[in-house]
């Protein structure tokens, strides 16, 4: 099995909005750099996509997206993993202070320079966020967590006047659809004195290969902000490596699925199919993989810790930490309950993207689409 790695870079340019792609070739032992100042090394691929007379390639995807310009700085508060903090490190965007948990801190590479007002030096945790009197100056309010945070944070912003959005976790593996409905629903009635607003977003909709949905509590924000991008939709054939070592039950090479495939998970004789998206709620359901290493090409499995992280978004530059904390079914941290940066991405695209020209430096979002 020859070496080749398959990477979509997301590059930010400083204007324009359309949509190029492009293949770059680098050895498995190069480098690539990202905007987190953090060296992306070569790793085996999960299956061969370019053959050039090298065996040895790494296929690049780059990919235009608008530059943001953000009216003021932001801060970013999460009572667990701070869904917010990765897209607005690696678009650049004007960060005053971000307050998470201390056990992720080493995760995140503080900015070189913070925006003002600063404050703080490095990383403060969602505790310190509690104690805080913010400033009476503009600022955009990136809050995540559990549902029971919302209101704890509302109540520190009570003479807040810009821009506030609240990712609320869905707790997949705990609930049911039908209750996951049902909190919404309660959390929709609470939240009303406080002139806020929800939008529920699909990560399907966005371009993302799982059925995970998410409510998203919004104060000073157009309801449009929220209605999906043009984007390119994946399933799980597409985050499936077929080369993924392990003892897997071999199965028959599953029936072809006919006519057109809706954009949900699909279940043929109890299997996961790959042309369909991963089941949140049913994450310990076994999927029909390719494999090259058994006799009809096919097996039975789970997502493997690798796969998962892609197929939630996470950067590749994480992948040092985060994999050994990873099992089959679960992500650490609940990054698997948190708001795909994808979703993100476009969000920021609709508030805050340019679209007209100027020059500036470049930048980029890097993804692994195997």
């Amino acid at each position: 099995m020859s070496d080749v790695k398959c990477v979509s870079v997301l590059k930010l340019e400083s204007g324009g909005g359309g949509l190029r792609q492009s293949v770059a070739a680098l050895k498995p032992n190069a480098t690539m750099e990202d905007d987190l100042g953090q060296h992306i090394g070569g790793r085996k691929s999960c299956r061969k996509d370019i053959n050039d007379g090298d065996d040895h390639l790494v296929e690049v995807v780059r990919q235009p997206v608008l530059r943001i310009k953000l009216p003021c700085a932001l801060i970013v508060v999460a009572s667990q993993w701070p869904c917010w903090l990765s897209p607005v490190l690696s678009l650049r965007l004007p960060l005053a202070g971000a307050f998470f948990p201390k056990t992720l801190h080493a995760l995140f590479k503080p900015p070189a320079a913070w925006s003002q007002p600063k404050l703080m030096d490095s990383w403060s945790t969602y505790e310190d966020f509690l104690q805080l009197n913010l400033p009476s100056v503009p600022l955009i309010v990136l809050a995540s967590g559990q549902g029971g945070k919302l209101l704890e944070v509302l109540s520190r912003l009570k003479d807040h006047k810009g821009v506030f959005m609240f990712a609320m976790n869905t707790p997949f593996l705990k609930s049911r659809p039908k209750d996951t409905r049902r909190f919404w629903h309660k959390m929709d009635a609470k939240v009303l004195p406080h002139g806020v607003m929800g939008a529920t977003v699909l990560h399907s909709n966005f371009g993302g290969a799982t059925s995970a949905a998410h409510l998203i509590f919004f104060r000073n924000v157009a309801p449009q902000a929220f209605v999906p991008s043009l984007c390119v939709p994946r399933v799980l054939k597409h985050l499936l490596n077929s080369a993924s070592p392990g003892r897997f039950s071999v199965i028959d090479v599953p029936p072809p699925i006919e006519g057109t495939v809706p954009r949900s998970p699909l279940v043929v004789d109890d299997l996961l199919r790959a042309e369909g998206l991963l089941d949140m709620y049913h994450r310990r359901r076994l999927v029909a993989c390719p494999s090259v290493f058994a006799k009809t090409k096919w097996v039975q499995r789970l997502l493997t810790p690798y796969e998962l992280l892609r197929a939630f978004d996470v950067p590749i530059t994480m992948d040092n930490v985060l994999l050994p904390k990873c099992s089959s079914t679960t992500l650490p941290f609940g990054i698997e309950e948190s708001l795909s940066p994808l979703v993100i991405s476009s969000i920021f695209g609709f508030l805050w993207g340019v679209t007209g020209g100027g020059s500036g430096c470049a930048s980029t979002m890097s993804y692994c689409y195997c």
